[in-house]
């Protein structure tokens, strides 16, 4: 889940969505975690922190650049790897004008 866009549900539609996303000349996403935790079974776990992402407005065309907060929760598969399955970013507030 992004801010501004609709939750992408399915393996299809978020493969779709990330197609998209890094197709993009000026893709750029940077993330800065500032918290880690792992359940005590040590199934799941989560990070927190902050990202910085830059994308191309489809309307002006021109580079625009995104920054907020970030939580991302992942479970650990039979095989010993972690998947992601839930993310959702928030845009943090808009930049103050130029005075």
């Amino acid at each position: 889940m992004t801010t501004g866009a609709a939750p992408g549900t399915g393996a299809d539609a978020i493969r779709g969505m990330l197609k998209e996303l890094v197709g993009d000349a000026n893709f750029s996403l940077a993330f800065q975690p500032s918290r880690v935790e792992v359940s005590k079974g040590g199934d799941y776990a989560y990070t927190q922190g902050s990202y910085t992402l830059t994308v191309t407005d489809p309307k002006s065309t021109k580079p625009i650049q995104d920054s907020g907060s970030y939580v991302t929760v992942y479970k650990k598969q039979a095989d010993g790897s972690w998947k992601a399955v839930s993310d959702i970013a928030s845009s943090g507030p808009p930049a103050a004008p130029a005075k």
